[in-house]
């Protein structure tokens, strides 16, 4: 079964870096980018994306993903700015009436600026960091050791469900089942075949569960060994400074726009 995998090797100081602060770092990331201008999310965008670059990790190695952010991207701030709203002035006119509006514009680029922002920062995270690593970050963190488990089981076996959705797709084909035809008939095809895997997945989560149980897995007892080391020292003297440096301009951040 082939996994789900977007990791680069390297040895950049971002790959050497301990999983769960990278993680942390993640999750600060998520937060500055919700806090942060619109104007300023652009410029977070290109110093993850050239950083991420100057460690190794080149956007050809990511080219598909990078393809999508980029449609998505700059598709929303169009739709936006053609969006006539009371009051907002037309910036770029394109034919009579109709134009791109300023607010409309600021709207599209400060969520897209939030959403493209998020995506280079969740690519820098999975590029430098391997799978097994990612299950087994949040259980250094302190967290319950399920959570990682449950990240580690849902990268193993998204392929495989991906897989399960391509074969029953073919046997409904087979059966004469159509998958053209207008917009609202293929919608109501994949519905029902989407209801269709939901079973399939359900039924055998009772199977999969055992096994699980089999090898040893609880809920409520934590597993001794470990693969990934403790977070080092000076790491953690790292997570706790950006973790409060984060508090801090959060509340200055909800206070000013207060």
């Amino acid at each position: 079964m082939r996994r789900i995998g977007f990791y680069v090797d390297g040895t950049s100081i971002l790959h050497r870096l301990h999983p769960s602060t990278k993680l942390v770092m993640y999750l600060i990331c998520f937060i500055v980018a919700n806090i942060l201008p619109w104007q300023m999310r652009w410029v977070m965008l290109a110093i993850v994306f050239f950083g991420l670059w100057a460690c190794g990790v080149p956007p050809w190695r990511y080219k598909v993903i990078l393809f999508i952010t980029a449609v998505s991207t700059l598709t929303v701030p169009l739709l936006n700015g053609l969006w006539p709203e009371q009051g907002d002035p037309i910036i770029f006119p394109l034919w009579g009436n109709i134009g791109f509006h300023r607010q409309g514009l600021e709207n599209g680029l400060s969520f897209s600026g939030l959403y493209a922002a998020i995506g280079i920062s969740t690519i820098a995270w999975l590029t430098t960091t391997r799978l097994w690593e990612l299950a087994e970050a949040p259980t250094r963190l302190g967290v319950h050791h399920a959570v990682g488990f449950g990240m580690g089981y849902i990268f193993r076996y998204m392929p495989e469900v991906a897989t399960h959705y391509l074969d029953l797709a073919d046997v409904w084909r087979t059966r004469g089942v159509k998958f053209n035809g207008w917009i609202w008939e293929r919608f109501w095809t994949q519905c029902r075949l989407l209801a269709a895997l939901l079973v399939l997945e359900f039924a055998q989560a009772r199977s999969k569960a055992q096994a699980v149980e089999a090898r040893g897995f609880s809920l409520t007892r934590r597993p001794t060994p470990y693969i990934l080391p403790s977070v080092p020292r000076e790491e953690r003297f790292f997570i706790w400074a950006i973790l409060i440096g984060t508090g801090i301009a959060t509340l200055f951040r909800l206070v000013i726009g207060a």
